[in-house]
């Protein structure tokens, strides 16, 4: 759990919010892959890069994108393979696909179940 306080402690100094749970991923599309933070607060979630190169997690958190927990749609893939996020804001379309790093100090379980009570939110 300790992993688990350092990554939410990161990212609540990154964003200045109440983080209530981060966890690691990894991008996916054309572009390289980067370590991903997505951390959960009460009204908002954020994307969060490792500030330098990848393999330094000792390197802080920057802020990369924000959603409104209101307008963002959360979709959740299982497979053999690995577990899948896409976060998408419903307002402007931008989306975001992630792959959950497979570690169990990566907390993807966790903020998943986080994400999947966005549509609850929305209500």
């Amino acid at each position: 759990m300790a992993l688990a306080d350092d990554t939410i402690a990161r990212a609540r100094t990154a964003t200045g919010d109440d983080i209530l749970i981060a966890g690691w991923f990894a991008t996916r599309g054309p572009a390289p892959p980067r370590r991903t933070v997505v951390a959960v607060s009460p009204t908002r979630v954020y994307l969060l890069c490792l500030a330098g190169l990848i393999g330094a997690p000792e390197q802080p958190l920057s802020l990369a994108h924000t959603f409104d927990r209101r307008r963002v749609a959360a979709t959740i893939h299982t497979r053999m393979d690995g577990r899948t996020l896409t976060l998408e804001d419903t307002w402007t379309g931008e989306r975001f696909e992630m792959e959950g790093e497979r570690s169990p100090e990566a907390h993807v379980t966790a903020t998943m179940h986080a994400l999947s009570d966005i549509h609850e939110l929305a209500s």
